[in-house]
Order: C-alpha cells, then sequence, then structure tokens
C-alpha cells in the first residue's frame, strides 16, 4: 500500500499545521459514534489517548469504551518517516500505516485484524483527520472489506490542556 497523496482543501484553509507528535502528545479525550453504510447509527464510544513522542516515535494508548460497557486497548507506534509523512505499527496490523499530512489535513490508510466482542474482523481503514483549532481534531475512519463500505467512525478528539479536565 503506498502513501496517500493528499490534495490541499481550500474549504479548511485556517493555516493551521497539523503534527501528530504534537498534537496527541499528553493526553486527548474523543467522542465517537458507528455510522452503518445504510445511515443507521449502530454504535457510540468514548476514546481516551495518551501519546509521548521521544524526537522520533510516537507512542500512543488507546483506550476505547463503548456504549455497552466493552473496552477494547491498542498501543500505536507512529514514526514520522519525512516532513510530512508518517508509518504506524500496531498489533494486528496486515499492512503498514502509512499517511501524508498536509496543512490541517492527515490521511491515512491499512489494513487491521481487531476484535471488537466476540467477533473478528479484518478490515480496511481509510482514516482522514482535520485539525479546527490547536486543540480539537475530527477523524472520520472509512471501513470497508473486500471492497465493500461497510461504514464510517466519527471520532472527536480534544486535547487536554492545563484549562481542561477529564
Amino acid at each position: 500500500m503506498s502513501t496517500t497523496t493528499l490534495q490541499p482543501d481550500k474549504a479548511l484553509n485556517n493555516k493551521l499545521d497539523l503534527r501528530l507528535e504534537s498534537f496527541f502528545q499528553g493526553q486527548c479525550q474523543a467522542w465517537g459514534i458507528f455510522e452503518a453504510r445504510g445511515g443507521r447509527i449502530t454504535n457510540h464510544f468514548k476514546v481516551l489517548t495518551c501519546g509521548m513522542w521521544n524526537g522520533e516515535q510516537l507512542d500512543l494508548q488507546e483506550t476505547v469504551t463503548y456504549s455497552d460497557g466493552s473496552i477494547d486497548k491498542r498501543s500505536w507506534a507512529i514514526v514520522k518517516t519525512s516532513c510530512n509523512t508518517y508509518e504506524g505499527f500496531t498489533e494486528g496490523l496486515r499492512t503498514k500505516a502509512q499517511g501524508t499530512v498536509i496543512g490541517p489535513h492527515f490521511r491515512w490508510k491499512y489494513k487491521l485484524s481487531w476484535r471488537h466482542k466476540r467477533n473478528k474482523w479484518i478490515t480496511h481503514f481509510d482514516d482522514e483527520m482535520w485539525l479546527q483549532d490547536a486543540n480539537t481534531l475530527i477523524n472520520r475512519a472509512t471501513i470497508s472489506k473486500y471492497g465493500i463500505r461497510l461504514g464510517q467512525a466519527w471520532l472527536f478528539f480534544r486535547r487536554k490542556t492545563s484549562e481542561s479536565t477529564f
């Protein structure tokens, strides 16, 4: 899978520059929904992340709590491969996660084996993220299997700042 090429989005000409290593340094909280292919909302969840940047790699811990009380945890190692490109590694990854950032927009794709409840899934993810302001990020993950779109997960991240509490 090759690195995704992005075109600048004129609608997002907000002069912000997304850097994963800066945005995800420390703690973030997110809220999200899963929208099935037909548009029906089938799940709600909350995410807590804790990231640490060592100058070369972002170690990102995620804890996802679903509306039914089930919990998934995932650890990501995200490496900055150039000024605007990243590669990600995590358990269950079937292809290298590769992505590109242009201004406030980041996009990466990968194939992942993962569990939810008692089901095991192997799906393709096409993640796009848009930085809204220094502390707010919108993430849309389009999830597909065998080329068929299963749905989209929408997440709204908020960084923990000295003024905010979780």
